[in-house]
């Protein structure tokens, strides 16, 4: 896994510096911003693009997540099945798939062209789950939850392969 390239206008960087975003993706981004859940009465925990751009998902207190059109604004899909705050959503790097973590303790893998969930990651009795994404190969699901511990999930069968405790 390695972060993304840098945006650059022209392909390239002048300097060895990273080039800014062109003008024509930043009033995108704007746009989007003004216009996902125009009239909705809800705090976003979190909005997250998708890989081309073409979507948008966000998180949000009333217990659910949220696709959108990123070119329109308007609502395509409510991923219903949390019983607490949402408080992260993301898409799969080819788009297929959303993860979302919630204060039900759970993160939830759904299909983003279905609305179905497919997974449900993690139990009842431990802690609140923070935030989830997907590694680049989409095999494998990463959580940080508030009793200070990451786990490895791999998707498809919901298994915790690894799990991480942080100190302090």
């Amino acid at each position: 896994w390695a972060f993304p390239r840098p945006l650059s206008s022209k392909g390239g960087s002048q300097h060895g510096r990273a080039a800014l975003p062109t003008e024509d993706l930043v009033q995108r981004v704007w746009l989007v911003l003004q216009t996902v859940g125009r009239g909705e009465n809800r705090t976003f925990n979190s909005a997250f693009f998708s890989a081309a751009g073409v979507f948008v998902v966000t998180a949000s207190d009333d217990r659910t997540a949220k696709l959108w059109s990123s070119e329109s604004g308007e609502c395509l899909k409510t991923l219903d099945g949390h019983s607490r705050v949402v408080s992260s959503a993301a898409f799969s790097v080819d788009g297929l798939f959303v993860i979302t973590a919630s204060r039900d303790c759970t993160a939830k893998i759904w299909s983003s062209e279905s609305g179905e969930c497919l997974q449900t990651l993690g139990r009842r009795e431990s802690r609140t789950v923070n935030s989830a994404w997907f590694p680049a190969d989409g095999v494998f699901v990463v959580t940080a939850s508030d009793d200070r511990t990451a786990k490895l999930w791999i998707s498809e069968s919901g298994e915790c392969l690894k799990t991480v405790e942080g100190r302090g």
